[in-house]
């Protein structure tokens, strides 16, 4: 008689499911195992995000201890973005095949953006910011607080995301760590200011910019997307000079829209004062349809190198 043989299933590894970082808590480790490498990273990631997802909302919970029951909105919003965070950001610590099963072990360490350049760069200070525009900002004041130093960092935007590269190494932005490189900047010697302070749509407003020295005067507006419209550019002034844009004796001012869905936001006005004129070809101009092409906030950020920079942010409600 003939009897059929039973398949014994593949053991897992000693390590699976059993590596841990006491003096790491913030290290998320997945496990996953396939019948293919991509099967069973797709399964460690799917765990690493889980136990994200029960941090987060954890931290929510506190939060709305604190406030009588009411948290804000934009932690679902959290929630996903650091989940795509997991995909992009995790990396293979263990890895064994056994028979046709392929056995992983995926880390992702759940820092704050500047807690985790800390802890995984190897000199952040090496290279300090000389961005006068970037000095001010919320996020580089946080650098300075937690690293000692502000460091040199460019913002980069690839396949939707944007990252901060510091020290040869990209670290993903979430959009909290992005927005607070919008601030308004008070600077001696040039001055940017809105006809309104109060803006919705369908406002009429006029810039006003003054200069104490002489040079070539660029204003751009940045949306929050990041996209930048160049609205003038390498206009020359003398020392002392008022520049009122657009020109009162040709238009009636620039017109205040909000885009397509949205009932608020908040656009930065920025005027450059540079000794030498910039070339602006790869940037919108006012006056054309915003293209879908990659947002230049980065860009524009390295263009400010060497240039005086001034700035207000105008909120726009509908």
């Amino acid at each position: 008689m003939v009897k059929q043989s039973t398949v014994k299933p593949t053991q897992p590894p000693d390590w699976y499911g059993n590596i841990s970082h006491p003096s790491e808590p913030y290290a998320l480790i997945g496990y996953g195992r396939g019948e293919s490498e991509q099967v069973a990273r797709l399964l460690a990631l799917d765990e690493i995000a889980n136990q994200l997802r029960t941090h987060i909302r954890s931290y929510v919970e506190i939060q709305a201890s604190k406030h009588n029951g009411q948290v804000d909105q934009s932690f679902e919003q959290q929630i996903q973005q650091e989940t795509d965070l997991v995909l992009q950001e995790a990396v293979v610590i263990r890895r064994e095949q056994s028979d046709s099963m392929v056995f992983i072990a995926m880390r992702y360490d759940h820092l704050p953006l500047i807690e985790k350049i800390k802890a995984t760069s190897d000199a952040p200070c090496k290279e300090k910011n000389s961005n006068p525009y970037l000095a001010a900002t919320p996020l580089m004041h946080q650098m300075q607080e937690v690293l000692g130093c502000q460091p040199r960092v460019q913002l980069v935007y690839q396949h939707g995301q944007w990252y901060l590269l510091v020290g040869g190494r990209l670290y993903a932005m979430s959009d909290v760590d992005y927005q607070k490189l919008f601030t308004p900047l008070t600077t001696i010697g040039l001055d940017i200011r809105s006809s309104k302070k109060e803006l919705h749509q369908g406002d009429i407003i006029f810039i006003e910019i003054t200069s104490k020295e002489a040079g070539y005067i660029n204003y751009l507006q940045v949306y929050k997307s990041g996209q930048v419209v160049v609205m003038l550019e390498n206009h020359s002034v003398d020392a002392g000079s008022i520049t009122q844009f657009p020109d009162p004796d040709q238009y009636d001012g620039l017109n205040i829209e909000l885009p397509p869905g949205q009932t608020e936001t908040r656009d930065l006005h920025l005027v450059l004062r540079c000794e030498e004129k910039k070339d602006w070809t790869h940037f919108e101009r006012v006056g054309t349809t915003i293209s879908h092409r990659e947002p230049r906030f980065g860009r524009l950020l390295q263009q400010m190198e060497g240039c005086t920079v001034a700035g207000i942010i105008h909120r726009v409600m509908r």
